[in-house]
């Protein structure tokens, strides 16, 4: 599976992320981002991830197992904003007016910001910071395929050498 280069990734954030300050579109587009990612980490981590397509898995499960693969040490504030957007996601489609919709998406923000942040000053502001904290999820997620590839292969590999030992083995004893 081809892992995209840091240019890329970038090229396709910026083609499909909406120029907009709707905080809804921005989230409910940056999620899908970065399901997206999660789900070709997870591929990565497999060596047969078609065989869990029929379990028809969640995307907090998904992220979970991707979490629970990749073990300790991983950044824990990464899981638990993905986890904030999530929640933030699903409440944005179940709930047709969230009154608390500024302090909700502010507070998913608060994961990323460096300088104290707490409330954006105004739309535009906190549409900046919805693009910079998905578009930093997706990097992550991106350099986490890049890491496991290099040090680990493509784990297709140990699935296609078995396959190939079997069918040597049933070609000797025929």
């Amino acid at each position: 599976m081809n892992i995209p280069s840091v240019d890329e990734s970038a090229e396709r954030f910026v083609r499909l992320m909406p120029q907009s300050t709707d905080p809804v579109l921005l989230i409910l587009k940056g999620h899908l981002l970065v399901e997206e990612h999660i789900q070709a980490v997870l591929n990565d981590l497999l060596a047969r991830p078609e065989l869990l397509e029929e379990a028809r898995l969640t995307f907090y499960q998904r992220m979970r197992l991707v979490q629970s693969l990749l073990g300790e040490g991983n950044d824990d504030y990464l899981w638990m904003s993905i986890r904030k957007l999530n929640t933030l996601r699903n409440r944005m489609a179940h709930v047709l007016e969230l009154n608390d919709l500024e302090q909700r998406v502010d507070d998913y923000l608060a994961d990323w910001a460096e300088d104290g942040f707490t409330q954006s000053g105004d739309e535009a502001e906190r549409a900046n910071r919805i693009l910079h904290a998905v578009q930093s999820t997706c990097g992550i997620l991106t350099g986490y395929r890049q890491a496991h590839r290099r040090i680990f292969g493509d784990p297709r590999f140990l699935t296609q050498f078995t396959m190939h030992t079997k069918a040597s083995a049933s070609e000797d004893e025929a």
